[in-house]
């Protein structure tokens, strides 16, 4: 389950089930919220098989690039038009299995991992072409530093990782350990920081890890949240880093502090 930040484009009543668990810094404090659900009527287009999907707002290309895992390729929207640009685009062949997805600030590049080909797809968006980084083991989430500098890639989930990519050169430029099975990550608007939600392997609270992208090290203790964390994403001003906790049915909201 992903978790994107949008502005809303309306509203409406809340529903009983509407419930989300919110959590401060500290582990232990929590409050439960009645949402006010939003959404935005856009119109439908139809990808390839099991898509998963990211989007620039803005930008000289306006693309939005989907992974379409179950035929490994990556299709590419013109978000200005809603249409599909050119044919879909073959990442590694079918067996790749491309998943995560982030697109570079300028809207041109979707970098995406593919799972069983141990690489990241760089996609053009324009041209229709890839290349590829290889040597990046079961890479999974994927999140891009707001200059478009640096990616950062749940890779290896077994063993905990997270692969720093240098854009320019396209090489590791370090790994860091995290929590035990990671799953995604979201970079602060400011780029300072990195948070890692870490699945616990579906065991108990998940956590999140917190990375100082000046010195690519985890700081602090890891921040339980709930269940089975997966999708994760940092608001724009920064405040609250937003979890969602697949097994448990709720979503976990960390007030995010200077200190960090």
């Amino acid at each position: 389950m992903d978790v994107t930040i949008t502005s809303p484009g309306g509203t409406s009543a809340p529903s009983p089930l509407d419930q989300f668990t919110f959590a401060s810094a500290t582990p232990t404090a929590t409050s439960t919220l009645t949402a006010t659900a939003t959404f935005t009527p856009t119109p439908t287009i139809t990808p390839s098989s099991t898509p998963t999907a990211t989007a620039t707002p803005s930008g000289p290309c306006a693309y939005a690039f989907v992974a379409n895992f179950g035929d490994g390729t990556v299709s590419v929207i013109n978000t200005l038009t809603n249409a599909i640009v050119g044919p879909s685009i073959p990442v590694e062949g079918s067996r790749s299995s491309p998943i995560g997805i982030a697109v570079s600030p300028d809207g041109c590049t979707g970098y995406v991992g593919l799972e069983l080909a141990n690489e990241v797809a760089v996609v053009n968006g324009s041209a229709g072409t890839a290349t590829f980084i290889a040597g990046i083991p079961a890479p999974l989430g994927i999140a891009i530093s707001p200059n478009g500098k640096t990616l950062y890639v749940v890779s290896n989930i077994a063993s905990g990782v997270v692969s720093v990519i240098d854009t320019t050169t396209q090489t590791v430029a370090a790994t860091i350990g995290v929590g035990v099975d990671p799953v995604a990550v979201a970079v602060s608007a400011d780029g300072s920081q990195a948070f890692v939600s870490n699945s616990n392997g579906g065991i108990g609270n998940g956590t999140v890890s917190i990375i100082n992208t000046a010195t690519d090290a985890v700081t602090g203790t890891p921040i339980a949240v709930g269940a089975f964390a997966s999708g994760i994403a940092v608001t724009p001003d920064g405040k609250y880093v937003l979890v969602t906790d697949m097994t448990g049915n709720s979503l976990s909201v960390i007030t995010c502090s200077p200190a960090w």
